[in-house]
């Protein structure tokens, strides 16, 4: 069972019915425990590891596997190299496809910067945005504004 503080899903597939003082054993010890959907040879549907600390070499292997499979991260080389890939010799596509790429990354850095009027890099930014408009872009001007407000919009405490 994946608690689901750390991204188990919150169902009666990954869940065993516990006692209080065996729930607290089982926090306490830190114990891993498979839920099958037919009882093994003993007549269990959930089956514990109870070894102390077997939840965390569970995850440990857990988050070894996803490392295995998991593409490498993207980041704004990497999508760059991925455009490159994709669009091939057309130098106009991958224009187009960078500046796409670029306004999405800028907008994730603004939402994570928090828009400063005052700060050089917005003020740039936001002139690159008026000068898009002013040359008659709009449609991309807009994609581009909502993407970044998408992105910039206030998280909840």
């Amino acid at each position: 069972m994946l608690h689901w503080a750390d991204g188990g899903a919150s169902d009666v597939d990954n869940a065993a019915l516990l006692c209080q003082r065996h729930h607290t054993f089982v926090h306490d010890r830190r114990l891993w425990a498979t839920v099958r959907q037919r009882p093994d040879d003993l007549g269990r549907y959930v089956v514990w590891d109870l070894n102390p600390g077997s939840y965390d070499r569970q995850l440990e292997w857990l988050a070894r596997q996803r490392a295995e499979h998991d593409p490498p991260a993207l980041t704004r080389e990497r999508l760059l190299e991925l455009v490159a890939a994709i669009t091939g010799d057309d130098d106009g596509d991958r224009r187009l496809a960078e500046r796409d790429l670029t306004d999405h990354a800028d907008a994730r850095y603004w939402a994570e910067l928090r828009e400063d009027p005052d700060d050089p890099q917005y003020r740039a930014w936001m002139q690159e945005y008026l000068d898009t408009i002013d040359a008659g872009d709009t449609l991309h001007a807009r994609d581009t504004m909502h993407a970044r407000d998408t992105a910039a919009a206030p998280a909840v405490a």
